[in-house]
């Protein structure tokens, strides 16, 4: 808590021992009084000095045990039972005290504990080896529960995690004032700008931070109000110096190499912890978050026009394909008419070579016209559907029974293939994939160098500093894939970059400006901006290409004190409260005008939209059959007679008809013929019923058309010799 920092801050101060050497013969104090408890660099005291010699009475005054803090390392803070000395240290020996009150310490001697380099080198070590205690320091901290007394301990030698002297590092800038920027525009969670649909009083209130708000403004304001007395924040006007933004092309960067230079003390936004930026100097406290990278790839433009809808059942073949096919159909009819069709090649193979049940038509034309319609309807319903009798038409039935197997399997496996990669635009369903077809990846200029780290053979295109020009580069085929992060592609959902693109181009941009500069703008009828530019036209795919810790740099000063600030305010919950107050801001700020949600890939199940196409077509030739069916009725003629087409056989005895006369006649003789025989039928069975009844037996089972003459003619015989009356 707060009261306890502050007691705390009143009882030590951390003292950061810079790697200083003494002189050669510079006596080292407390010498001869150390013991073998804590690490050979910086011991244990055995026992307090003549210099401290009183030490021990004024700590037993306080209430604190005779020998506390000396010999061993022992968490001495742990077994106190003095009201006084629990009251100084917080520990009660309840499950909420303190974490110090556990570890354990010991006091130590600061001129053993330092390093001293003459010492260091006559032991034929450098700083920071182990050759010789005084080549390694510890962390000592000045115990003030004593003022003035010059005494430390220790955490550290004891191997122990200081966090009750944690608060000094607070004391060293408490008070103090540091110089601040803010990134500019609005970068959710973490900033928003002034008057941005502030989501608490906060927001609408704060004067420090001109208006500013989010995760990192109420996390900045907590850090400063954990010191005593508070850090003033300055908040200086833009963004990056000039200086700085001519130097490099990431204002993040240039921010940063503010900071590094003096001019700044801490850049306010979500800055990622990359090589190059340390590589310049910059310093980052804790990284409060870590950014996943995706790759990002073109999704399958989705079917819109009556004509992308019909012609997806063609898909599976090319034009000049589907031209063979119709050819191979056509000639096919051709043999068929030839070798299961024609009948005038001579008596002796007539029945051989005339299969009745197919062709009931005499004329050329119209058995050929047959013969198209019988060897269309084998295609699309995948099997032969005339009867050849004779060998050479089996024959050829057989070749085209083949060719409908290899062609159906081809274009099922084909139309197969095209509905399912649908799920992933050109296949690509990771990065090795991308690298593989050697596509362009582009990406964001910051994050460059480590993707092609990581990717030494991807071909990476870095010279985007913003992400609405990486969309637009999309859009124009500049880049065959990116990498970015979920917040961006889903601000790309809510149609803002394409809004964007679209102002520049009102002020004046022309189209040659627009595709140098990565501009694309969308508009729909009306003038104003397609807000759904970017629906269903990208997607994520596969892992996480690349994780990169994100944090804000700072300087020296302060980096110490705010780090510890915000491991401390994480461990309690404040910054994981600060991100869920946010989460309604952003959740309404990303909200997709698309009605898809980032990341949902497409199922392997066909959708309605691909068959579309297949059901259309059907139901077309559905209506032809249909309309041709309402012209039979309307004229009373079939379209064969409507067309001169059907000429029946004058052989066939179930259908002879005149051989002159117009088709209407002829029509109309036919109908008025198959009226005859049904009454020649209807007056049979009445005969037969007669003649049973007569003679008292059950006439014959059975009577065909062509018998019914002769039946007849014994019929009449015995009703008039009187059988019958």
């Amino acid at each position: 808590s707060k009261q306890v920092h502050s007691a705390m801050s009143r009882m030590m101060v951390l003292v950061v021992i810079a790697a200083a050497g003494t002189a050669a013969d510079e006596p080292r104090r407390y010498s001869g009084i150390i013991g073998q408890a804590g690490t050979t660099e910086c011991p244990c005291l055995l026992q307090f000095p003549q210099s401290l010699s009183d030490v021990g009475t004024l700590l037993e005054a306080q209430g604190f045990p005779e020998g506390y803090g000396l010999g061993v390392c022992k968490a001495w803070d742990e077994a106190l039972t003095d009201p006084k000395s629990k009251a100084f240290s917080n520990c009660n020996g309840t499950t909420d005290q303190p974490t110090y009150c556990v570890a354990p310490w010991c006091y130590v001697d600061p001129a053993v504990c330092r390093i001293d380099k003459q010492v260091c080198k006559n032991a034929g070590g450098v700083i920071g080896s182990s050759t010789s205690p005084a080549c390694r320091d510890k962390q000592m901290v000045e115990s003030f529960i004593l003022e003035e007394r010059d005494l430390f301990f220790s955490f550290q030698t004891c191997g122990s995690l200081d966090t009750y002297s944690t608060t000094a590092l607070q004391d060293n800038v408490a008070g103090s004032t540091m110089f601040a920027t803010i990134v500019q525009g609005v970068n959710p969670p973490w900033t928003f700008p002034k008057g941005y649909t502030a989501s608490d009083q906060f927001d609408a209130d704060n004067e420090k931070f001109k208006g500013f708000s989010g995760v990192l403004i109420k996390t900045i304001d907590n850090i400063t109000k954990q010191h005593d007395p508070p850090i003033s924040v300055t908040l200086l006007d833009g963004w990056a110096s000039q200086q700085s933004r001519d130097k490099w092309d990431s204002g993040y960067t240039a921010c940063a190499m503010d900071v590094v230079v003096g001019k700044l003390d801490v850049c306010v936004g979500d800055f990622w912890v990359t090589p190059e930026r340390l590589a310049i100097g910059v310093q980052f406290m804790i990284p409060f978050y870590n950014d996943d990278f995706f790759l990002i790839v073109p999704r399958d433009e989705p079917i819109t026009t009556l004509h992308e809808i019909l012609q997806k059942p063609w898909a599976p073949f090319s034009f000049d394909l589907w031209v063979a096919v119709v050819m191979f159909v056509l000639f096919t009819s051709i043999i068929t008419l030839l070798t299961d069709s024609i009948l005038d090649i001579g008596d002796a193979l007539e029945d051989r070579h005339e299969s009745e049940d197919d062709f009931e038509n005499k004329t050329l034309v119209g058995r050929f016209f047959k013969c198209i319609y019988l060897n269309s309807m084998a295609y699309v319903s995948g099997g032969v559907q005339n009867k050849p009798s004779a060998v050479p038409a089996r024959l050829a039935a057989v070749g085209f029974g083949w060719f409908l197997l290899v062609t159906m399997a081809s274009y099922t496996a084909n139309l197969a293939s095209i509905f399912t990669m649908q799920k992933s635009a050109e296949g690509i369903t990771s990065i090795d994939q991308a690298m593989r077809q050697r596509l362009t990846i582009c990406a964001y200029s910051t994050s460059a160098a480590s993707i092609s780290g990581i990717y030494p053979t991807a071909i990476i295109d870095g010279s985007y500093a913003d992400w609405a020009p990486m969309m637009a580069a999309m859009h124009r085929g500049k880049c065959g894939a990116a990498i970015l992060t979920e917040i961006p592609l889903g601000l790309a959902f809510t149609g803002n970059y394409n809004a964007a693109d679209c102002v520049m181009m009102d002020e004046g941009m022309t189209e040659a400006e627009a595709e140098e500069q990565n501009v694309y703008c969308v508009r729909l009828s009306s003038g104003e901006p397609d807000l759904s530019r970017d629906c269903n036209k990208f997607k994520k795919v596969g892992n996480s290409v690349l994780t990169m810790p994100v944090s804000m740099p700072i300087s020296k000063p302060f980096i110490q004190s705010f780090s510890y600030t915000y491991r401390a305010l994480a461990a309690s919950g404040v910054f994981d409260r600060l991100l869920s107050g946010e989460e309604t801001r952003v959740e309404a700020l990303t909200k997709s005008v698309c009605g898809v949600e980032l990341g949902v890939e497409d199922g392997y199940q066909l959708s309605l939209p691909s068959m579309l196409g297949t059901f259309l077509i059907a139901i077309a030739i559905q209506l032809v059959a249909l309309l041709l069916s309402v012209v039979e009725y309307s004229k009373d003629k079939t379209v064969q007679q409507l067309l001169d087409l059907y000429h029946p056989d004058p052989t066939d005895e179930g259908s002879v008809v005149p051989n002159t006369g117009d088709l209407a006649t002829k029509h109309d003789m036919r109908h008025e013929m198959y009226l005859l025989k049904q009454a020649q039928y209807n007056e049979l069975e009445e005969i037969k019923s007669l003649l049973g009844m007569a003679k008292g037996k059950t006439p014959a089972p059975t009577y065909t058309d062509k018998n019914i003459a002769s039946i007849r003619s014994d019929a009449y015989k015995e009703m008039q010799v009187g059988l019958v009356v």
